[in-house]
């Protein structure tokens, strides 16, 4: 079996994210291929994990993990309230790691507005690690969200969301930092940086 890991978001007390397929899908690779096509026909039956504790159980720790403070816990309900009425799983469409940046996007949403929407452009768009986070953004909608993508760019959203007021020379510093890692991941991964 193939595995590339997987991506869940928890708000505690009671809220959980983590697509998962009903069954495992356990094709040969040489079929794998195939499954990558994002249209209906890769369609199969999901499910949804209860709880970071009965997934731990029925598989492992998480070995990553990226907290938020500043988000919109209503607006990631009514997201899940309306995402989670179509079990529907698809390994490049509607995978674990595709409706965690989903969630992230209804939760995240206007998280750094301060009120002075001028300020706030300008802070975000002078800032390094935005620019990254695009790049991450724009190299996974071409292609699909997996986890691996998702951390690197939770870690960079993290950053923008909750550090926007760091001095410029460590914001520039984390931005190459970080950049030197993603060139790094897609040498090894034999993608273009």
């Amino acid at each position: 079996m193939i595995s590339t890991g997987h991506s869940a978001l928890e708000m505690p007390p009671d809220l959980y994210i983590s697509h998962y397929p009903l069954d495992d899908i356990d094709h040969s690779p040489d079929d794998f291929r195939a499954l990558l096509s994002a249209g209906h026909e890769n369609d199969v039956a999901g499910r949804f994990n209860e709880s970071l504790a009965q997934e731990s159980a029925d598989w492992c720790e998480p070995d990553q993990k990226v907290t938020f403070h500043r988000f919109n816990p209503q607006a990631l309900r009514i997201f899940w309230e309306a995402y989670s009425q179509d079990k529907t799983y698809n390994l490049t469409a509607r995978n674990c790691s595709t409706t965690v940046i989903q969630a992230l996007d209804a939760a995240l949403e206007g998280a750094s507005y301060s009120g002075h929407i001028w300020r706030d452009l300008f802070k975000i768009i002078s800032n390094p690690q935005f620019w990254l986070l695009r790049l991450v953004r724009g190299r996974a909608e071409a292609l699909t969200w997996t986890p691996g993508l998702v951390l690197d760019y939770t870690r960079l959203l993290h950053s923008v969301v909750e550090h926007s007021d760091r001095r410029w020379r460590s914001k520039l510093s984390d931005a190459f930092r970080t950049g030197r890692t993603l060139a790094h991941v897609a040498e090894r991964d034999g993608a273009p940086a």
